[in-house]
């Protein structure tokens, strides 16, 4: 599995990545070839290949890493500081759906600054949609933010 983009047990990543690649194939009636891995700022070179080999055993060609632009711990620091609570203790506190929507104000800017990052990368590339993953994701309108931004159909899972 990965966690906080260290893959912490590689094969546990690659079954699930791969048994998620076959789902998604179903439901659109083609294989898929190709993806994109990102990556937490704070890895080491060899965390963010380690990625992009879950990608690969998979069965897709990784086309890009990429500099995750947004993510729990940007939020949790956010509202760390905006609120003057400490960092661990945000981190339990942000989980909560209720706790999300009182903290939504202050993270939608990192929302809005990881949606231009996004919107940089993906110039001049066509792109009919994308689904963003990640824990982070919880947070309600993140797809909403996140379309606003890049100008591209943007969705999260349920």
């Amino acid at each position: 599995m990965v966690r906080d983009g260290l893959v912490i047990d590689y094969g546990g990543a690659v079954d699930l990545l791969t048994a998620m690649k076959k789902r998604v194939e179903c439901s659109l009636g083609r294989e898929l070839t190709h993806a994109a891995s990102g990556f937490s700022p704070e890895v080491s070179q060899a965390e963010v290949r380690a990625t992009a080999n879950v990608v690969e055993v998979s069965g897709m060609r990784c086309e890009t890493l990429i500099d995750e632009p947004t993510g729990g711990t940007h939020f949790s620091l956010v509202i760390s500081g905006s609120l003057g609570i400490r960092f661990e203790e945000v981190e339990e506190l942000k989980k909560p759906p209720s706790q999300q929507t009182r903290f939504f104000p202050f993270i939608r800017p990192v929302m809005e600054k990881g949606g231009s990052t996004v919107e940089r990368h993906l110039r001049g590339v066509k792109v009919n949609s994308i689904t963003f993953v990640g824990g982070s994701c919880a947070f309600p309108s993140m797809a909403q933010v996140l379309q606003e931004v890049i100008g591209i159909l943007s969705y999260v899972p349920k």
